[in-house]
């Protein structure tokens, strides 16, 4: 009777520590699992918040605000994209009116965000000065009647020597020419004449 005691006994203890070894192992082994899901979901978060601030980065870049006053049909601000350059935003400007500079801008110029471009007028400045030298060269080039030698009126078509005596001789005997057309007052020099010259004579 003692032998089955101790045999009952000791069955009951090795139940025991199998059973109370295998709930051990199985919760240690559910406590490794749930940290090992905590930590992937800490990575996933984690890689999660990378990706959404590269994203949010590529979004801040993806394009730049520039300003396009001048010689423009609309000038406004225009969003374009960051490798945008300076022709992008005239274009987007409705294009150049006809009296800007163009010649004096460089349209392959890449923009900044932020940047300004003033597209120039043509100036007058250049044309008046062209148009004033051009006066004062072609009035120094045609012979005035008053001060002329006989030698200069020569040169004017259709006068000769005689012609060039008879305006010296008109202008002795009445004085200064009070204009061009005076000239026709000479025996000789007639309207055929005179057409030919009076591009060429100022008094």
């Amino acid at each position: 009777m003692n032998l089955n005691k101790i045999i009952k006994v000791v069955t009951i203890c090795v139940f025991l520590l199998l059973f109370g070894g295998g709930y051990v192992l199985s919760h240690r082994g559910t406590e490794n699992t749930l940290m090992k899901q905590k930590e992937q979901k800490v990575v996933i978060t984690q890689n999660d918040e990378k990706d959404t601030d590269k994203k949010a980065e590529t979004l801040e870049v993806s394009s730049i605000h520039v300003h396009v006053c001048g010689a423009v049909k609309k000038p406004g601000v225009y969003e374009l994209s960051v490798d945008a350059r300076i022709c992008d935003a005239i274009s987007a400007a409705g294009g150049l009116k006809k009296k800007a500079a163009d010649s004096d801008i460089n349209q392959a110029q890449l923009l900044s965000d932020g940047e300004q471009v003033c597209i120039p007028y043509k100036t007058a400045k250049k044309q008046d000065t062209i148009t004033e030298t051009s006066s004062d060269t072609t009035k120094q080039s045609k012979i005035n009647l008053n001060t002329a030698t006989s030698e200069e009126l020569q040169t004017l078509p259709g006068i000769g020597v005689s012609k060039a005596d008879s305006i010296l001789q008109y202008r002795q005997e009445n004085g200064k020419f009070s204009s061009i057309e005076e000239i026709k007052n000479i025996t000789g020099i007639k309207d055929g004449v005179y057409s030919k010259i009076e591009a060429y004579i100022t008094v």
